[in-house]
């Protein structure tokens, strides 16, 4: 539906740099979205080297008040350009899209009908096809498995880890305000964390969209360092605001920011504190810390966990 005048019920955020294979597909589908409410297109584009600024200005170019573009005279980087996108949304629900993606005809309206009919829910994903760079069909789905209309916790999240791809996501942009904390950097997985205090996430089961398998997405482009590090950040604060299952936060936490901490003095030292804490978890919390440390870094962690 044609925004016009009428404030937009949803604002999609595109965030793009060199892209130009893949901009405009992924725009005109977003320009073509069948739905039955107004709805807007935010660009985000970072100074880039193959032209994509002039696709972007093109394709908005040819559906009148569709895009709003906003070019950045600076590279912000993949989480600067996502968080400065993303503020500028208007829409009481928004949606992200990654500048090489696919959306599908329905998506907009599928997540929204969905978000409508559930009020508790915080958050919207479903399930993507894979495609490589020259788009042909990886035969692969994320997530798979799913149920129709099937509701994910937070211990879905803190159990499972990642639940959605980011280009799949719909949030309600009221809770929206921990994308734009103190810290640049939106970790994908806590970005669904941040959502799912506030409610739970409806996974819907038909694929509305295309995923594009690349070298890593925003959290890999991140130093491993600094990726544990933040990792350590989020949970320790999940834990001091007492938010959430704190047990299974304590397990998870001390599973995931393993990866470096033996290489690491001042990551080992924040672990070890981790890890004398779990002497306080009941005990099938304290099995599930083990069993994923063990998975994760063998023997070392697995010692370390029973030294405690």
């Amino acid at each position: 539906m044609s925004l016009g005048t009428t404030p937009p019920l949803v604002s999609i955020c595109v965030v793009t740099y060199n892209h130009a294979g893949f901009i405009e597909d992924c725009l005109e589908r977003l320009a073509r979205q069948i739905t039955t409410f107004p709805y807007e297109v935010i660009v985000g584009v970072d100074p880039s080297t193959d032209g994509t600024a002039d696709i972007v200005d093109a394709v908005a170019a040819r559906h009148p008040g569709r895009f709003r573009v906003m070019h950045h005279s600076e590279r912000l980087g993949a989480f600067g350009n996502f968080r400065h996108t993303h503020h500028a949304a208007r829409g009481e629900f928004v949606a992200h899209m990654d500048g090489d993606d696919i959306a599908y005809p329905e998506k907009l309206q599928q997540q929204v009908t969905a978000l409508l009919n559930d009020k508790a829910a915080s958050l919207c994903g479903h399930v993507v096809d894979l495609i490589a760079l020259d788009n042909s069909s990886l035969s692969a789905q994320f997530p798979t498995q799913a149920e129709p209309q099937q509701r994910l916790f937070l211990d879905d999240a803190l159990t499972k880890g990642s639940l959605f791809v980011h280009s799949s996501f719909m949030y309600r942009r009221q809770f929206a305000s921990h994308l734009f904390g103190s810290s640049p950097e939106v970790i994908d997985y806590f970005f669904l964390i941040g959502f799912l205090i506030h409610g739970h996430a409806i996974n819907l089961s038909q694929p509305l969209g295309a995923y594009r398998i690349t070298a890593g997405g925003l959290t890999l482009a991140l130093g491993q360092r600094k990726r544990v590090a933040l990792f350590m950040d989020a949970y320790e604060d999940l834990l001091t605001r007492k938010i959430g299952p704190k047990d299974l936060i304590l397990a998870t936490a001390m599973a995931d920011c393993s990866k470096l901490l033996f290489s690491d003095r001042e990551l080992r030292a924040r672990f070890l504190r981790m890890v004398f804490a779990a002497k306080r978890l009941p005990n099938p919390f304290r099995v599930l810390a083990i069993r994923r440390a063990k998975r994760l870094h063998g023997k070392v962690l697995q010692q370390a966990f029973q030294a405690s």
